[in-house]
C-alpha cells in the first residue's frame, strides 16, 4: 500500500487528501485503468466509498485529462430513506458541475418474479443499471467503489461458500469496462479523506443489520480478524493478488490444451490441476445457457478421464440443470436430458420429395438435379438456412421414393470401404446425445444412402454421370424477416 509521506501540503487534512488521491492514482496507472480522452461513470449511491469515489475522480480527471459523470440507482427498498439518498446524490453531482442519471427499479418485486436473493437480485439490477447509464451518458468506462475491504469480504464470502482457488481471486481491478481505483484503499481511509474535506455522505440503514451475508461479515468476522492481524485486509489483497496471477498462467494454459484437442487418453496424463481448469473451461464453452458446475463435479469428470483413459469405458457424470458429460475414448461429449419437443420429435420417417423438406427443430432437406438451384432457397428472407453438407448421389433413388428416419441401434454407414457404426460416427462428430435422435439419415429401402455429416454419400449411392442429385441439409431458423 501506499507509504510515500512526502506530501506537498502542511496540514494533517491535506496529506489525507493527497495520500488517498496518490494511490487511487498508482492503482489506475498500473492497471491501466483510464487513458486519455476516457468519459468515467462513478456509480453513485451517496454512500462513503461512492462519494470518495466520485470526488477522487474530479480531482484526477484535471490532471490525466478524461471527464467524470455519475449514476444513481434507486433499489426502491427503503422507500423514503432510498428517494433521499437519490437527491442527495444529485445535487452532490450538481455542486460539482458533473453530468448525472438517474433510475428507479423495484428490488422486492424483482425478487418474488425472478427468485433468488435480495443481494443477489439488487447487483443483477445495478449492473444492468450501469450500461443503460453508460448510454445515455456516453462513458466508456464504469468506476465502481469496492475498495481493499469490500475484497477481503468477498475472499471470506467465497471461501465459506467452498470456492475453488479462483475465488479466492476475490474482486478484480479492472474487467472489461469495469474499473476499480478504490481497490487498494481501506474503509477507514476513505473516512479519512471525507472528514478531510468535511464531506458528508448517507448511511445506509440495512448496512448494519447482519441477517445480510456482508455484513455478518464487515461487523463481526473481519474485526475478530484483526484481533489476529491488524492487517488482515492488506494480507488478503496480497493472497487475491497472487491468486489472480496463478489464474492468468492457468487460463494460457487451459488455451493451449483446447487449441492441441487431446484425445481422454492424451487428457489422462494431463497434470490433474491443469485438467480441472481445462474441464471447467469445456463445461463454460458447451452448456450453452449459464449454468454454475461445482467443483466437486468437476473433480468427478476429471477422476473419469483418468479412469477411462487407462481402462477405457464409458462414465456419465451428471451436472447441473439435467446436464451431463459423457466420457469416453471417443471423447468427451456435454449434453442434456430430453426436453419434451425433443421426445415428440425423436422418432420420425418422413418421405422425401424435390425441393425443401423440413425434417425438424434442427434439420431440412432440400433435393435437386439443378445445382443452381440451391441458392435460391437461401435468398428466402422468412427464413435463415445454416448449411451443415451438402453431397451428390444417385437421382434414380430420388425418383423412385428416398425418406428420412432417425437412427436406430446397430445403424451403419459405408464410406470408403469401411462400415463404421453410427452411434461411433455421431460421438466422434461431438454429435450431443440428446440430439442425435434428430440427425436425418436419408434411406432407399433398408440402406442409408447420406447423412448431413459427410459431402460424400454412401458408397453404394455415389452417382453417376448425368445421374446426380444434390441433397443439401440445412438448419432452418424462423425469423419472421429479421436476421
Amino acid at each position: 500500500m501506499m507509504t510515500d509521506n512526502n506530501s506537498p501540503y502542511g496540514t494533517r487534512a491535506e496529506k489525507s487528501i493527497y495520500l488517498f488521491e496518490k494511490q487511487a492514482e498508482n492503482t489506475i496507472r498500473k492497471h491501466n485503468m483510464i487513458e486519455c480522452g476516457d468519459c468515467v461513470l462513478a456509480a453513485l449511491s451517496g454512500g462513503a466509498d461512492s462519494v470518495s469515489l466520485l470526488l477522487a475522480l474530479i480531482s484526477l480527471s484535471k490532471r490525466m485529462d478524461f471527464s467524470v459523470c455519475a449514476c444513481h440507482l434507486n433499489h426502491g427498498i427503503r422507500g423514503a430513506e432510498a428517494d433521499s439518498d437519490e437527491a442527495f446524490s444529485k445535487d452532490l453531482c450538481e455542486k460539482h458541475g458533473v453530468p448525472f442519471y438517474s433510475e428507479k427499479v423495484d428490488v422486492p418485486k424483482l425478487c418474488e418474479t425472478l427468485g433468488g436473493s435480495t443481494e443477489t437480485v439488487a447487483r443483477n439490477a445495478r449492473y444492468e443499471f450501469f450500461k443503460r447509464a453508460a448510454g445515455v451518458l456516453g462513458a466508456n468506462k464504469t468506476a465502481t467503489a469496492h475498495t481493499i475491504s469490500d475484497n477481503a469480504e468477498t475472499l471470506l464470502f467465497n471461501i465459506c461458500r467452498g470456492a475453488s482457488s479462483d475465488g479466492i481471486c476475490g474482486i478484480p481491478p479492472k474487467r472489461e469496462r469495469f474499473i476499480r481505483p478504490l481497490i487498494e484503499i481501506s474503509r477507514s481511509q476513505v473516512e479519512s479523506y471525507l472528514d478531510a474535506q468535511n464531506q458528508e455522505y448517507v448511511t445506509d440503514s440495512t448496512n448494519s443489520d447482519e441477517n445480510y451475508t456482508r455484513n455478518f461479515l464487515r461487523h463481526s468476522i473481519v474485526p475478530a480478524l484483526k484481533r489476529i492481524n491488524p492487517d488482515i485486509e492488506n494480507a488478503l489483497f496480497r493472497l487475491s493478488d497472487s491468486a489472480r496471477s496463478d489464474k492468468s498462467y492457468f487460463e494460457s494454459r487451459v488455451e493451449e490444451l483446447i487449441e492441441k484437442n487431446l484425445s481422454v487418453s492424451e487428457l489422462s496424463n494431463t497434470d490433474f490441476s491443469l485438467l480441472s481448469r481445462y474441464i471447467r473451461k469445456l463445461c463454460e464453452n458447451n452448456i450453452n445457457e449459464k449454468c454454475f458446475v461445482s467443483q466437486n463435479r468437476i473433480y468427478a469428470i476429471a477422476s473419469a478421464i483418468c479412469e477411462v483413459g487407462a481402462n477405457g469405458g464409458v462414465k456419465r457424470i451428471s451436472l447441473t440443470n439435467n446436464k451431463y458429460a459423457e466420457i469416453s475414448r471417443d471423447g468427451i461429449v456435454f449434453s442434456g436430458e430430453e426436453n419434451e419437443t425433443e421426445k415428440t420429435e425423436s422418432s420420425f420417417n418422413i418421405p422425401l420429395h424435390w425441393g425443401q423438406n423440413i425434417i425438424n427443430s434442427e434439420y431440412a432437406v432440400f433435393i435437386t438435379e439443378t445445382k443452381n438451384e440451391l441458392p435460391h432457397i437461401i435468398e428466402n428472407q422468412e427464413i435463415v438456412y445454416r448449411l451443415y453438407k451438402k453431397t451428390e448421389c444417385l437421382s434414380d433413388i430420388i425418383k423412385k421414393g428416398v425418406f428420412a428416419r432417425n437412427r436406430f441401434p446397430g445403424d451403419k454407414f459405408r464410406m470408403g470401404g469401411i462400415s463404421r457404426n453410427l452411434k461411433k460416427v455421431f460421438a466422434d462428430e461431438k454429435i450431443p446425445a440428446f440430439k442425435r435422435c434428430l440427425v436425418p439419415l436419408i434411406c432407399f429401402g433398408q440402406d442409408i444412402a447420406a447423412l448431413p455429416l459427410y459431402n460424400v454419400p454412401s458408397d453404394n449411392f455415389k452417382p453417376t454421370e448425368g445421374n446426380a442429385a444434390t441433397i443439401a441439409f440445412y438448419k432452418a431458423v424462423q425469423t419472421n424477416g429479421k436476421e
